[in-house]
């Protein structure tokens, strides 16, 4: 059987009903490197939003903490 569970989803709501729109989307994935092993790289199994909205979530197969945030950048760029 193939592997799953080894990524982290993103599920929008719609903005008017605040209800889910019906379908996800990857936000972090990678950790699966070989489905029909399954060979993974490791497996995300807890979460945390922080007040800067930077997002960190914990990884069991390596014991390591990542750190996603987001770094806007502007159209008049050099």
């Amino acid at each position: 059987s193939s592997g799953t569970g080894y990524k982290i989803i993103f599920i929008p709501f719609d903005n008017n009903t605040n209800r889910p729109m019906g379908y996800y989307e990857d936000f972090v994935y990678g950790f699966l490197t070989n489905p029909s092993g399954p060979d993974t790289f490791g497996r995300p199994v807890g979460l945390l939003v922080l007040k800067d909205g930077s997002l960190l979530f914990s990884e069991d197969g390596n014991n390591r903490l990542y750190q996603v945030q987001y770094n806007q950048t502007s159209d008049n760029a050099f």
